[in-house]
C-alpha cells in the first residue's frame, strides 16, 4: 500500500478514510472475526468518559451477530470513584469467548509506587507520581492532543506501570486461555 498508494483508487485523485471508532471507539470488531480463534484481548480505553463504553457498546455488537464476546458485568465497578488498574472478563461457560483484559485510563497506585513493589521515596518522585488525571483542567482530556513533556511521560510512565503492576492477572488469563486450548484438544 505505501509502495503504491495511488493504485488503490486508480480512478480518484485522493483517497478518503473513515476512523473505525466511529462506531463503538475501539478496533474489537477487526479481532473478533471467528477465523483469528483470539483467546485474549488486551483492552485500553483512555476515553474521558465512561472507561466501559467501547466493551460494552462491542458487547451489545457481539450479541446482535452471535459473535463470541464476554459479558461485561459492572455490577461491581464503581466507575465514578473506584477505578482499577484492570479488570478481567470472562465467560466461564464458553472456552470459545475470548478473555478480555481491560485496562481504562487510572492513577491508582502509581501515586505511591514508582515500579510495581517500589515506594516512591524523595518528594520529586512523590510529586510526580501525585496527578488527578479527571480533572476539569486535565492535559489528558480526549480532545486534547499536545502534552508537555512531562505530561506526555507521565500518561506514559502510568500505563506502563499499571501493566506491569498486573502481570499476575496477564498470567492467569494466559494460563487460563493455555488450558482452555488443552481442554479444547482433547
Amino acid at each position: 500500500m505505501d509502495a503504491f498508494p495511488n493504485q488503490l483508487t486508480p480512478s480518484a485523485s485522493c483517497l478518503h478514510l473513515v476512523d473505525g471508532a466511529i462506531a463503538i471507539n475501539s478496533a474489537f470488531p477487526l479481532v473478533l472475526r471467528p477465523e483469528r480463534k483470539v483467546d485474549i484481548i488486551l483492552s485500553f480505553d483512555y476515553s474521558w468518559e465512561n472507561p466501559f463504553k467501547g466493551l460494552q457498546l462491542t458487547e451489545q455488537y457481539c450479541a446482535e451477530r452471535k459473535i463470541n464476546f464476554p459479558k461485561i458485568d459492572l455490577s461491581n465497578v464503581d466507575v465514578e470513584h473506584d477505578l482499577k488498574e484492570c479488570y478481567m472478563f470472562v465467560d466461564e461457560e464458553n472456552p470459545h469467548v475470548p478473555i478480555v483484559l481491560h485496562f481504562p485510563l487510572v492513577n491508582d497506585t502509581f501515586r505511591e509506587f514508582k515500579s510495581p513493589g517500589l515506594k516512591r521515596q524523595s518528594p520529586e518522585e512523590k510529586s510526580y507520581g501525585d496527578f488527578n488525571i479527571y480533572t476539569k483542567d486535565s492535559p489528558y482530556k480526549t480532545l486534547r492532543f499536545t502534552y508537555t513533556l512531562e505530561d506526555f511521560n507521565r500518561l506514559v510512565d502510568v500505563n506502563h506501570y499499571n501493566v506491569c503492576n498486573n502481570k499476575e492477572t496477564i498470567l492467569k488469563a494466559y494460563r487460563l486461555a493455555m488450558t482452555r486450548k488443552q481442554e479444547q484438544k482433547k
